[in-house]
């Protein structure tokens, strides 16, 4: 039987890591990063991941990560973010094991309004699949199983692996675009195993 571990959340300590994602980076972004403040900013996101390293490693600890696998406007998983790497990866403290969530319906929480979302739309049903508890070590061995059908891609990492697990955790998806496939990046006709 799994342990189960109960947190007061009177005792817990929640802490926030801030990091800067890659395309606020980019020029074309709406709201982009001033060029003088992208090494400033680069040093921020490289202390979070440290920080975020060392909080796995006391005992005990969760960390939340939403690595850039969630659904965006093309209404399918996008590319998840390789760097998770540096997080999950073992060390000699812990052995660091990897929680799978899947939210569904939060996407109609905000509505689109002339100002932009609104996020009034409160009463939309939503709905979190628990999926497996899966040790750092059985997802790198999934990813060096996998491949992408586009062989111009690069190879596939543990946060690939860690997503195609993620979309495997229900049959179907919830749809946010009609006829769109909600796994997008990890749809099966992108991504498949080594013969």
């Amino acid at each position: 039987m799994p342990e189960i571990v109960r947190i007061n959340p009177v005792n817990a300590v929640l802490n926030r890591f801030p990091v800067f994602q890659p395309y606020m980076f980019d020029p074309n972004n709406d709201y982009p990063i001033p060029p003088d403040l992208h090494g400033e900013a680069s040093s921020v996101s490289v202390s979070s991941l440290r920080r975020s390293r060392k909080f796995l490693e006391t005992e005990p600890s969760m960390l939340a990560i939403s690595f850039e696998g969630h659904r965006g406007k093309s209404g399918g998983m996008q590319n998840a973010e390789p760097a998770v790497r540096a997080i999950g990866k073992p060390s000699k403290n812990r052995n660091i094991k990897i929680w799978t969530l899947l939210t569904q319906g939060t996407h109609a929480v905000q509505k689109p309004d002339r100002s932009g979302l609104s996020g009034l739309n409160l009463t939309v049903p939503t709905s979190v699949t628990v999926g497996p508890l899966i040790g750092y070590a059985e997802a790198e061995e999934l990813a060096e199983q996998l491949h992408w059908v586009d062989q111009s891609r690069e190879a596939v990492t543990v946060a690939d692996a860690i997503m195609v697990i993620t979309a495997g955790l229900i049959d179907q998806m919830q749809e946010i675009i009609p006829s769109v496939d909600p796994r997008g990046e990890y749809s099966w006709d992108k991504i498949t195993f080594k013969s």
